[in-house]
């Protein structure tokens, strides 16, 4: 042969090596064998289970359930290779609503630990044990037994020493179990679900079917306490679950949990659905945590991808994704949503504060409470504390591109989302803003402002931001423009010179309510402007899109509006703007007609909300 390479001929495996090889496929570690164990009693029907691991599941895995059990006759053969009771023909895996259907746990775990399994059918009057190592029988004989089954599973990986060693430590191991454990304990509430570690019980569940009761008895109440419900349907899709409050986030996303069908699974279309739910109301850089279950029907969605079923197929994952977002964005625009002093936070006035700790308390992680100066007071858990200061600039371009093609798609009777107003009216969530009564200005900057139970500090320029962002946008996505015709046009000149580029600005002037045409070498003659607009924003948001190069007017569809909106941006109300009574008043109304009434386009809260039990434990009164 080439190279020097010896001949060798083809034969068939031995029956044992080539169940060793296969079950690599199934059992990688010891998470695998329980989440197929896991997944055999959920499809049982068992209504009790209870997990118990040792040493990470390297030494003991017991597995014992309630359900319906394997009858006696038939518990050989369910460690056959490919024997299952889930699927009779090819059809059937068009339409699976089953968690397992391969038919190679049993066989699998079998072959590469030393197994037993104790059933009994319900109806039967005795159950059945039968214990196999290495893939071999070792014992079979009747027993008594509950109905149901239990599977032990000992010394895993004992006769492939090679795959013992790339295990992690016996700690990380059962961590892994222990997230699988509990996103499937959420995923089934009706079901009563114990995780014991090493003889510790980790979590136990009650089985009376609250998600929320689940989420607070897993993650515990720093997790589950504010979480917002998310419930939405349309044509077969049905969503449901909770998510955090925009105020409520953290740095990565591990605090998000998604099910399709039942099924805990890795989804890219699940993100991309939460990261557009919640597009400009979080930092980038950040993630809310999510618990979201979405149902397809069954021939929509493709669960045989994946050797280990973590991940899932959809049909028209882009139509799916649209419909998660929306749902959450409605979800989150209530008055919940206002970033909050959180539950539990303790309060103290600090005389003095050092200045070694003034610089870097506030970084030491989610949740931290900033360092402060001479007689501050400090919430520990304060909202917001240790995050980064926010980038000032977001992508407009790719936000007009992507809520333009929704606003077609929603005209062609898709309603992938709501026109801007529609979604807050829509979910009201009981945040009348026209009902909170201005009190005074702090700092000529924030507003203060009471309703029935709050008091709101609320950001003068974040909140013209938004406003006129959304009024922007609103002409932009529209088909009609609203405008107003002057009795003098004005006369706005470019301070660049030549007049190559005039025909995409005067596009993009056009797309938003104002009637330009050239005038002169370098100059623009407006004779109509917004609608909502005052003569002097119009004239300062054209100023703005004539101090950019005119390069930069034809870089594409959305360069323009970008540069249109950031000028409007730069019109809002400044820190240190003095308004009057009835200005804030007009803010606030405004801000009552905008979609997204709760931050500014660069994702920063515009109000800022103390409860008035938030105050009273302030003056320990609570």
């Amino acid at each position: 042969m080439a190279g020097g390479m010896t001949r060798r001929d083809i034969v068939e495996l031995p029956p044992d090596l080539a169940e060793k090889i296969a079950a690599g496929e199934v059992v990688s570690r010891p998470l695998s064998v329980v989440k197929e164990l896991l997944e055999n009693s959920i499809d049982a029907g068992a209504g009790t289970i209870t997990i118990e691991i040792r040493d990470g599941g390297k030494s003991l895995i017991r597995v014992t359930d309630d359900g319906a059990g394997i009858p006696a006759g038939q518990i050989e053969t369910a460690f056959r290779r490919h024997a299952t009771s889930k699927l009779r023909s090819p059809e059937d895996l068009d339409a699976i609503s089953t968690l397992g259907f391969r038919g190679e746990a049993l066989t699998s775990i079998a072959a590469v630990s030393r197994m037993e399994l104790v059933s009994k059918a319900r109806g039967e009057k005795i159950g059945s044990l039968i214990r196999i190592e290495g893939g071999r029988t070792v014992e079979r004989k009747p027993v008594g037994t509950a109905d149901g089954v239990t599977a032990i599973v000992r010394d895993l990986f004992f006769n492939t020493p090679a795959r013992l060693k790339f295990l992690k430590s016996e700690r990380a191991e059962g961590a892994l179990i222990a997230d699988m454990a509990s996103r499937m304990a959420l995923a089934y509430p009706s079901v009563r679900m114990r995780l014991i570690n090493n003889g510790s019980v980790l979590f136990s569940t009650s089985g009376r079917g609250s998600l929320m009761a689940n989420i607070l008895t897993v993650y515990g109440g720093g997790v589950g306490e504010g979480l917002l419900p998310v419930e939405a349907s349309s044509d077969g899709l049905s969503v449901s679950g909770y998510v955090s409050p925009p105020s409520k986030s953290r740095s990565s996303r591990r605090g998000q949990s998604f099910f399709v069908n039942g099924r805990p699974v890795s989804s890219r279309a699940m993100e991309r659905a939460v990261s557009e739910g919640y597009r400009e109301t979080l930092f980038e850089g950040r993630h809310p945590i999510a618990f979201l279950f979405l149902s397809v029907p069954p021939e929509r969605v493709d669960v045989n991808v994946h050797p280990a079923k973590s991940e899932v197929r959809l049909d028209d994952e882009e139509a799916v994704s649209a419909f998660v977002a929306a749902a959450v964005r409605k979800a989150i625009r209530v008055k919940e949503s206002v970033a909050s002093v959180p539950e539990g936070a303790t309060y103290a006035v600090r005389a003095s504060a050092p200045a070694a700790q003034t610089g870097g308390g506030a970084a030491a992680g989610e949740g931290a409470a900033a360092a402060t100066g001479e007689g501050a007071l400090t919430a520990a858990g304060a909202v917001g504390a240790g995050d980064p200061a926010p980038a000032e600039q977001i992508d407009i371009k790719n936000l007009l591109s992507g809520m333009r093609s929704e606003s077609e798609a929603a005209r062609r009777g898709d309603r992938v989302m709501e026109t801007p107003g529609e979604a807050y009216a829509a979910a009201g969530g009981g945040f009348a803003i026209g009902a909170i009564e201005p009190l005074t200005t702090l700092f000529a900057t924030y507003i203060a402002g009471v309703d029935g139970d709050s008091l709101y500090l609320i950001d003068q320029h974040a909140a013209h931001e938004r406003i006129l962002y959304e009024q922007l946008l609103r002409q932009y996505l529209g088909r009609e423009k609203a405008t107003q015709q002057l009795i003098a046009p004005l006369v706005a000149e470019a301070p660049f010179q030549g007049t190559g580029e005039w025909g995409e600005c005067l596009a993009m002037l056009a797309s938003m309510g104002y009637e330009a045409e050239e005038f002169g070498p370098k100059a623009l003659r407006v004779r109509a402007i917004p609608a909502f607009m005052s003569v002097s924003e119009a004239e300062g948001v054209l100023a703005g899109v004539l101090e950019e190069a005119p390069g930069t007017a034809g870089a594409g569809g959305g360069a323009g509006a970008e540069r249109l909106i950031s000028a409007a941006c730069k019109r809002a109300v400044k820190a240190n703007d003095r308004l009057a009574d009835a200005e804030i008043r007009a803010l606030l109304a405004g801000l009552e007609r905008c979609e997204n009434p709760y931050s500014c386009p660069h994702g920063r809260p515009i109000f800022i909300r103390l409860r008035r039990r938030d105050i009273e434990r302030m003056f320990k009164r609570a």
